[in-house]
């Protein structure tokens, strides 16, 4: 039924388990970048693709839009086009998916089953923001709604009827863990939060839970800084202060998404200079990465980026992949929840075109009819309208009843 021209799901994108985390960095993209790419795709720039998501996140940059499998290049182009990779590098690190496979890859992105971190309890909440925007930047069409909506149901239905998510950490708790590890009591420290996003947000909690000494958020706005720490006592700096404050400082979170370096090795040598080289914890949770690695070169300096801190949750991943086949089940059932409204729309589309082409036919003939019979009566050409409906209502009884127990059947597709 489903013919080489039918819209489905495509999914182009790199993630932690296709790239490295230099070749991530060059991958993601920027608010910027995204900004440019859905309005390519509002203004039919984007040829062939008209309705686009676009999920951004440390570990990973992918693209889904309903079209034609023959637009996949062409979605493809779109990621080679805003990311900082050459084609040959992408075409080794992405991975494409189509129909079924890409539906399926979301569900279990949005369950966090994809995670580096299994069951993570970020992710849903980045593939929420990701739908949101799509529909603020109207680049959503209704098969890429209900497509988004049944991958948010399936990941709060993951967490709300397993346990995945129990002992999950966030990165934010992990860098903070690991601060701990560093530097020793965090009571005694001073911890300053580079960024006031998300990432920002879960270490600015682990930190308070904590019993962190003093907190300082730094930020390109201020008041958003201000905003993040009013309910924690902490302190709101512009990103031009973290110089200054810098040799104050016993642990460094960074959580930005831009792409440029906000420490380098040499403001860190300085500051631990002034500091006589006590410990000091750098914990990188940016992409692109916020840190130039080359602190590791100065005395005292702990340097931890995404793939060292995910290495070390490794222990209690094994303890939740017990969860990993009941959620499955659950993301099948939403598959084929999903599956069937798709089949249903597609049925009532082609129904419609069946219909449509019929009609055109119709009228074209009885306009040859006419004037071939120039002479008939009204009454007559009335009679030959009817009969020309009737018949094509007949001839196309049984093709709609196919298409509608097409529709209704269940989905042979299985997980493997």
């Amino acid at each position: 039924m489903i013919s080489e021209q039918s819209p489905m799901l495509l999914c182009v994108g790199v993630s932690y388990r296709s790239a490295s985390i230099e070749q991530r960095e060059r991958a993601a993209l920027t608010i910027s970048q995204q900004d440019r790419l859905y309005a390519d795709v509002r203004a039919h720039q984007a040829s062939g693709i008209g309705n686009l998501v676009i999920v951004s996140t440390c570990n990973r940059t992918e693209l889904y839009a309903y079209a034609p499998e023959a637009e996949r290049e062409t979605l493809f182009a779109l990621l080679l086009r805003s990311s900082q990779l050459r084609r040959e590098e992408l075409a080794q690190s992405a991975y494409q998916h189509t129909g079924e496979m890409a539906l399926w890859h979301l569900l279990r992105v949005a369950a966090g089953l994809d995670s580096q971190t299994v069951g993570e309890p970020q992710i849903l909440g980045q593939i929420v923001r990701s739908y949101e925007r799509a529909v603020q930047e109207k680049t959503i069409s209704a098969e890429l709604a209900r497509t988004m909506q049944a991958a948010i149901r399936a990941g709060k239905r993951v967490r709300g009827e397993t346990g995945l998510g129990n002992g999950a950490s966030s990165l934010g708790t992990l860098a903070a863990r690991e601060a701990e590890q560093v530097v020793g009591d965090l009571s005694q420290a001073t911890a300053l939060i580079v960024g006031a996003g998300s990432m920002a947000r879960a270490a600015v909690k682990a930190l308070t839970v904590r019993h962190v000494g003093r907190l300082i958020v730094a930020n390109r706005t201020v008041e958003k800084a201000q905003a993040l720490v009013s309910q924690h006592h902490g302190e709101a700096i512009s990103l031009d202060g973290i110089t200054a404050i810098l040799p104050q400082v016993d642990v460094v979170i960074t959580a930005t998404s831009t792409a440029e370096a906000w420490l380098c090795a040499e403001d860190v040598a300085q500051a631990q200079l002034q500091r006589g080289n006590r410990p000091l914890a750098i914990l990188d949770l940016g992409l692109p990465r916020n840190v130039d690695p080359q602190v590791t070169t100065v005395w005292g300096v702990q340097l931890r980026d995404l793939d060292a801190l995910q290495k070390l949750a490794g222990a209690a991943i094994t303890r939740r992949q017990q969860w990993i086949p009941q959620a499955e089940s659950i993301l099948c059932e939403e598959l084929e929840r999903l599956l069937i409204w798709l089949r249903e729309r597609a049925a009532v589309t082609e129904i419609r075109h069946l219909y449509e082409r019929a009609q055109q036919q119709r009228i074209s003939e009885l306009d040859r009819l006419w004037q071939q019979l120039p002479h008939l009566e009204i009454f007559e050409r009335v009679e030959i309208e009817k009969f020309s409906r009737r018949m094509i209502n007949k001839t196309l009884h049984l093709h709609v009843m196919e298409l509608k127990r097409a529709a209704g059947r269940q989905s042979e597709w299985q997980w493997q």
